[in-house]
C-alpha cells in the first residue's frame, strides 16, 4: 500500500521515480534545507553513479521517455543532480518538490512547462532581502516557487516558501530520523509517517465494519494496518537490485504479528499466481509484450524467492534482491520501445484534443468553424491551422503572420519556423515544421464549405463525424494543404506513424483510433457530416 501511495505521488506530476543525482549527505543536501515532511510521505533520489554505469543507460532512457521530463522541468534527467518530494497526507495531497540541476533553471519556463502560468501571463513576484520568489494562484491553493540558486528550484505552499527565504527550515519529522539516515547508500529512498497510517487505519475500520463475510486476505491485512505506525525503505542498484523496507510497529510483539501476516500473504500470492503465469504469458498476443511479460515475471519470481523477514525489536525489516543487470539487458530495450510508442500515441492524442478544443473555441467566437482554406485580403490562401492560433494561446504568433502575403512569403516563413509544439507529431524530430494533423477537403466533407460551417450543419451528429486526423501524410504546418477527398473514390489513406491505423478527432472533441481494417465505405460515412447515415462508433 505504501508503495502505491508513493507511486501515485510521482505519476500525478508526470515524474519518473528514479533519477540519478549527485552524491549528497542528509546534512548538505537541498532536501535537508528546503523540504519538509510533517509525518506524510517523503522520497529522495540520489547518487549520480547510476547514470555513469553503461549497464543502466537504457534505464535512464526509459526514465526520460519521449523527453517528458525535460518538457516538464526544462532540463533532462541526465542534468538532474538532486530530486526529492513530499506529501503531507490525505488531507493535503499537494506535492512539494526540491530539484537541482547541473544547468541553470529558468523559473518562468519551469512554471510554464507545468501549466502554472500560460502565454504571457506572469506570476506574482515577491522578494525578501534580495531573494526573489514567486506566488501562483491555483484555485484555492497558493503555490510558491523559490530559487535558492540558479541551478535549483523549490516548490511548496507560499507560506512555507516565505518562511524559507527568511531562513527558517521546514518541519522535518521523517528526514531527521536515524532510520532515514541509515538509508544513505540507497539511490531511491522513501518514508511514510504516522499521519498516513492513521488515515489508513480509519478507512480500513470503516470498510471492515461494513463487511458481511470473512475474507482471508483482508483478515491478514487487518493486523498490518492496525499495528504499523511508520515505514521507510529504499532501492539500491549495483550488480543487483536490492530492496529494503522497514515497518515500525507499536510494540515488538506487534512487529511479530505483522511478520506472520506478511509471510502468509506472500504464500497465498504464490499459490494463486504461480500456476496461472504460463497461461497469462500465452494470453499476451503481441510478441514484444509477451517477452516483456515473461522476463518481468521471472524477475518478480526472483525477488519473491529472495524475500526475507527479520524482526528487530519494533522494526520488521524486509529485504529482497534480484539480478538487475540481466533484467535491464533483457527487458528494458523492449520495454523502452513499447513505452515510447505508448507515450507518443498519448502525446499525439493530447495534441489533437488541444487542437479540437481550439476549433470549438473558434466556433464559440465566430459562430462557426473555419474553412480549410482562408482567403486573405489580396486573394492569398492560408491554412485553418493559422486561424486557430489565438485559441491555442498563440496570439502573438498569429499577429506576426501576414494574411495579405502568400503563406510562404519571407515574413510568413519566419512564423512557420516557430511552429507550436501542438502541431508537431511526437514521432517528428525537434525543429521539424511539418504537421500530420490534416483535415479532409473535398465535396461533402464539412471543410468543403468556403465560408465555414456550424455544429447545426452536422446533422449526422458531432460524435459521428471526423474533424481531422493524423496519418502518414505530412505538410508544412502553415501550408494551406490537407487531404483531398472524393466521396466517389477509395480514400487514399496509409497507416501513419503508428501501426494498424490512425488517430482521428471527432467534432465532439473526442479522439479515437481508427483501425486499418476499417472499410473505406465506412470512412466515407464518418467524414461526411450530413449524409443521413450516422455511424455509431
Amino acid at each position: 500500500m505504501f508503495v502505491l501511495v508513493l507511486a501515485a505521488s510521482w505519476t500525478s506530476n508526470a515524474i519518473a521515480p528514479l533519477q540519478g543525482v549527485s552524491q549528497t549527505t542528509a546534512q548538505d543536501s537541498p532536501t535537508d534545507k528546503y523540504l519538509g515532511d510533517t509525518g506524510g510521505v517523503v522520497f529522495e533520489v540520489s547518487k549520480e553513479d547510476l547514470l555513469k554505469s553503461k549497464d543502466y543507460r537504457s534505464l535512464v532512457e526509459l526514465m526520460d521517455l519521449g523527453g517528458n521530463f525535460k518538457r516538464q522541468f526544462g532540463f533532462s534527467i541526465g542534468e538532474t543532480r538532486h530530486f526529492a518530494g513530499s506529501v503531507s497526507g490525505p488531507d493535503d495531497a499537494f506535492l512539494k518538490l526540491v530539484l537541482q540541476s547541473s544547468r541553470d533553471i529558468d523559473p518562468l519556463a519551469f512554471m510554464r512547462a507545468n501549466g502554472w502560468v500560460r502565454g504571457k501571463q506572469l506570476p506574482e513576484t515577491r522578494s525578501f532581502r534580495d531573494q526573489t520568489y514567486y506566488e501562483i494562484n491555483r484555485g484555492t491553493e497558493k503555490i510558491g516557487v523559490f530559487q535558492p540558486t540558479d541551478q535549483s528550484v523549490v516548490v511548496n505552499r507560499i507560506e512555507v516558501i516565505e518562511e524559507m527565504v527568511r531562513g527558517r527550515k521546514p518541519e522535518q519529522e521523517l528526514l531527521r530520523s536515524k532510520d532515514w539516515l541509515g538509508l544513505e547508500d540507497f539511490q531511491l529512498k522513501f518514508a511514510i509517517g504516522d499521519r498516513l497510517f492513521e488515515q489508513w487505519r480509519e478507512e480500513y475500520q470503516r470498510f471492515n465494519s461494513g463487511r458481511s463475510s470473512s475474507d482471508p486476505i483482508l483478515d491478514l491485512v487487518g493486523p498490518i494496518n492496525e499495528k504499523i505506525v511508520r515505514a521507510c525503505g529504499g532501492l539500491k542498484l549495483d550488480g543487483q537490485l536490492n530492496l529494503r523496507i522497514s515497518l515500525f510497529a507499536k510494540t515488538p510483539s506487534a512487529a511479530g504479528q505483522i511478520k506472520t501476516s506478511l509471510e502468509a500473504l506472500v504464500q497465498i500470492g504464490e499459490t494463486m499466481l504461480g500456476p496461472d503465469q504460463a497461461e497469462l504469458i500465452e494470453g499476451v498476443s503481441d510478441p514484444e509484450m509477451q517477452k516483456i511479460t515473461r522476463e518481468g515475471m521471472a524477475f518478480l519470481d526472483d525477488l519473491i524467492e529472495s524475500l526475507e523477514f527479520k524482526r528487530l525489536g519494533r522494526e520488521l525489516r524486509i529485504t529482497a534482491r534480484a539480478d538487475a543487470k540481466s533484467f535491464v539487458r533483457n527487458v528494458l530495450p523492449d520495454s523502452i520501445q513499447a513505452a515510447r510508442k505508448a507515450a507518443q500515441r498519448t502525446q499525439s492524442m493530447n495534441n489533437m484534443k488541444q487542437l479540437g478544443l481550439s476549433m470549438h473555441n473558434y466556433h464559440d467566437t465566430h459562430k462557426g468553424f473555419p474553412p480549410a482554406v482562408l482567403i486573405g485580403p489580396k486573394g492569398h490562401r492560408h491554412s485553418w491551422r493559422i486561424a486557430v492560433l489565438p485559441y491555442l494561446g498563440e496570439m502573438e504568433l498569429y499577429e506576426q503572420y501576414r494574411l495579405d502575403e502568400p503563406w510562404d512569403s519571407p515574413n510568413n516563413q519566419k512564423v512557420m519556423n516557430r511552429m507550436p509544439e501542438v502541431f508537431r507529431h511526437p514521432t517528428e524530430p525537434d525543429g521539424s515544421v511539418n504537421t500530420r494533423y490534416l483535415a479532409f477537403v473535398g465535396p461533402k466533407s464539412p471543410f468543403s464549405a468556403p465560408d465555414g460551417f456550424r455544429f447545426s450543419d452536422l446533422t449526422d451528429g458531432s460524435s459521428n463525424t471526423i474533424m481531422f486526423f493524423s496519418g502518414a501524410t505530412q505538410v508544412p504546418w502553415t501550408k494551406p494543404e490537407d487531404i483531398e477527398y472524393d466521396p466517389e473514390q477509395e480514400i487514399p489513406l496509409k497507416d501513419g506513424p503508428f501501426e494498424k491505423g490512425f488517430n482521428a478527432v471527432f467534432f465532439d472533441g473526442s479522439v479515437q483510433f481508427i483501425p486499418s481494417e476499417t472499410g473505406w465505405e465506412k470512412l466515407h460515412l464518418l467524414i461526411q457530416g450530413n449524409d443521413g447515415q450516422p455511424v455509431e462508433r
